[in-house]
């Protein structure tokens, strides 16, 4: 499930914000939708980061797209974001912001709005300079760490130029995975689909190149999951200008594990490919409390596609919905996570583990944690 709502467009780029829980608010004109991080879906071929190995080795190093050290023209512009960002008499901004910024003034008001919430800013410390570019003329963000007069957390993501002006602005939650403990599940855990279908793991492991989901606390384990074709490597047939172009969307979700059904979502429009709807988060939903105390999430599931209901005892491996595309997505495709909570701003996400998979259409593997570029599946019966 990326970062979350929009607040301000660039050329080109994003102005986020992703907070737990669902709050709107306005800033003069400026409408902020902060809620969850939930999924804006990037296909593999955009995201120039490394591609991992198939072992838990590639969890212990740090990935070599965060370059640790910081730039010259990002840490003069850091000085000078503090400066005008904590000024008592809302100096006027343009300074600071790049020719290519299309809405400087949103941009503006949305940091005006940041620091009514939060106060000034105490710190801002570098962590690391990503050097990704998911397009030739993407702008690279160096991501720094805020503590607030309030006490608040935050990050800032800044794309800056070589003449030192903002380019991009992305606000967020902190990255949690830092701080907290990995939670492994206690439950016996299944994959959610048939024998014989292979599915391609979009986004899982526990770093941020492998994972965006790491950033937020409840996601911070999920996994996305769709399929592509053997030889082009497409999710789609043809343009996939419709939902039923793609291959995943309309397959069965199968229960990852035995439990008590406690919240059903089965109504949300399912997207036109590309389009999302932030409103609705998860779109069409099954949460499913397990035999161990633990909450599995199945999210963006088809609508009306839904075939069991709240307080309903499910089996691992029965029919439970369709893939679809509803919610914050733009392509059909099937998120999961297990967490520690029933509701999301409660939770911390634990890491799922299945067994007998069979990995990348070769290796048959135990008590295994699914991380990016995977293949996995059931044998044929």
């Amino acid at each position: 499930m990326v970062v979350a709502a929009v607040a301000a467009a660039a050329d080109g780029s994003l102005v986020a914000c992703s907070m737990n829980g669902n709050t709107r608010l306005r800033c003069g004109s400026l409408m902020l939708t902060l809620c969850a991080v939930i999924c804006i879906f990037l296909s593999p071929t955009m995201l120039a980061g490394p591609n991992p190995a198939n072992t838990d080795d590639a969890f212990a190093s740090q990935a070599d797209w965060q370059q640790k050290q910081e730039p010259q023209n990002f840490r003069d512009f850091r000085k000078q974001f503090l400066v005008y960002f904590n000024a008592k008499d809302r100096r006027p901004w343009p300074p600071l912001l790049s020719s290519k910024l299309r809405n400087p003034s949103k941009i503006v008001a949305f940091l005006k709005f940041v620091h009514r919430e939060h106060g000034d800013i105490d710190s801002l410390r570098f962590k690391y300079f990503d050097r990704r570019k998911q397009r030739k003329d993407a702008v690279w963000l160096a991501v720094y760490l805020a503590e607030f007069s309030n006490g608040d957390l935050m990050e800032f993501r800044f794309g800056v130029d070589a003449d030192k002006l903002l380019e991009k602005l992305i606000f967020t939650d902190p990255n949690y995975n830092e701080a907290l403990p990995v939670l492994t599940s206690k439950t016996p855990l299944r994959l959610p689909f048939g024998n014989g279908e292979d599915w391609y793991v979009l986004w899982g492991g526990l770093t941020e190149d492998m994972n965006y989901h790491v950033t937020s606390r409840s996601q911070r384990n999920a996994i996305d999951l769709l399929i592509r074709h053997a030889d082009s490597q497409s999710s789609h047939r043809g343009e996939g200008k419709q939902n039923e172009d793609y291959y995943a969307f309309g397959k069965s979700v199968l229960a990852p594990a035995d439990g008590t059904v406690i919240e059903v979502i089965g109504g949300v429009r399912d997207n036109v490919p590309g389009e999302m709807d932030p409103g609705h988060l998860t779109g069409n939903t099954i949460v499913i409390k397990t035999d161990h105390d633990e909450y599995l999430l199945l999210a963006h599931l088809k609508q009306g596609s839904v075939t069991v209901s709240e307080g309903q005892k499910v089996n691992s491996g029965q029919a439970l919905a369709s893939v679809g595309n509803s919610g914050h997505s733009s392509e059909p495709h099937l998120h999961m996570q297990l967490m520690d909570a029933a509701k999301m701003p409660d939770a911390t996400g634990i890491r799922m583990r299945f067994d007998r998979l069979l990995l990348n259409h070769e290796a048959r593997v135990w008590n295994y944690a699914p991380i990016r570029t995977n293949v996995i599946s059931y044998p044929a019966q």
